[in-house]
């Protein structure tokens, strides 16, 4: 907590809207950005069904990104599944991330996500992977796990 509280953290690809959530929970300012209006909806209705105090929310499309404002934190869960779209996060890594900023990205382990990463570390990011068992509880059916790899890279 110490670590979010007081920070500005952006969230891309909110989804559900959990991390960031989470993270203006913690105390951090914080701006959730999803492609889908409606999306953002579901993250603003989870907010409000959790007592959380409504994040700042803007549509964005990460291929035509326009934001410019700098952020402490940028989190970021399951959005590298498409490589197509590795190009165009990069980007936005770099320049919407302050010197010496935090990026944290989950991912259930797989490959095109590595290949970003390892690029990343390439243009000097300090680079932690933990990997992680989470288990989902399925209703009507055994539960399943799934392997997530928690990707925290330092800017540099």
């Amino acid at each position: 907590p110490q670590q979010i509280a007081g920070k500005r953290v952006l969230e891309l690809g909110a989804g559900v809207g959990l991390a960031g959530l989470m993270a203006q929970q913690l105390g951090a300012a914080v701006w959730q950005t999803d492609h889908r209006a409606d999306v953002l909806l579901l993250a603003q209705e989870n907010a409000r069904q959790n007592g959380v105090t409504l994040p700042h929310q803007f549509i964005a499309d990460w291929r035509n990104w326009k934001h410019t404002a700098r952020y402490d934190l940028i989190l970021g869960a399951d959005i590298l599944y498409e490589r197509a779209m590795h190009r165009h996060l990069a980007p936005i890594f770099h320049h919407n991330l302050t010197p010496g900023g935090t990026l944290v990205l989950s991912d259930p382990s797989r490959p095109q996500a590595l290949e970003l990463i390892a690029a990343l570390e390439n243009q000097g990011w300090r680079i932690d992977i933990e990997m992680r068992t989470i288990t989902l509880p399925l209703s009507g059916r055994d539960n399943k796990s799934v392997d997530v790899s928690i990707l925290t890279c330092q800017c540099p």
